[in-house]
């Protein structure tokens, strides 16, 4: 299944959890996320309509000789500490290690934080094995509270995973 989603309308983590959910275990499951370049207000997906945003399209292939093959890589390097998430829900990041996340973001940031959300696409975050350089899931930000000092990933993370930023 090939899928493409609204970032900023859901959470592609529970998307795909709920899609794999009700799928086979042998279906695979790839694609993306919806962009509207830097603007991060309104990214359109179309399917059979005409275009529309906060919505998900998938496309199923399938038969006997099909083979389909896909690789992910990135161009991404961790640097800076390991930090501990300590408060998150679904994909909304409020604590690492006990301190606002917006506050990390800002000081990493400097003058480049009065371009949020957009100059934090060069600084996703990495969830990491502790005291070890692989990277398990990259997570890019969409937008930030300043006022509560939140970030909303795309994706999920979970209470207790370390992360580390990283950088191209």
């Amino acid at each position: 299944v090939f899928m493409l989603c609204d970032g900023l309308a859901c959470n592609p983590s529970a998307l795909l959890k709920s899609l794999a959910e009700h799928l086979p275990a042998e279906v695979v499951v790839t694609g993306g996320i919806a962009a509207d370049d830097l603007n991060f207000t309104r990214p359109l997906i179309v399917a059979n309509a005409l275009p529309d945003k906060a919505c998900a399209a998938a496309v199923g292939f399938y038969g006997k000789t099909l083979n389909i093959g896909f690789s992910a890589m990135n161009g991404w390097n961790c640097f800076g500490p390991e930090r501990q998430i300590t408060r998150i829900n679904g994909n909304t990041l409020y604590e690492l290690d006990g301190g606002k996340a917006f506050e990390l973001y800002e000081r990493y940031l400097g003058e480049l934080a009065s371009s949020l959300p957009a100059s934090a696409l060069r600084y996703p975050l990495a969830q990491i094995t502790p005291n070890a350089w692989s990277c398990l899931k990259t997570r890019s930000t969409l937008s930030f509270d300043a006022t509560v000092g939140s970030i909303q990933l795309c994706g999920s993370l979970a209470e207790g995973d370390f992360v580390r930023m990283m950088r191209a």
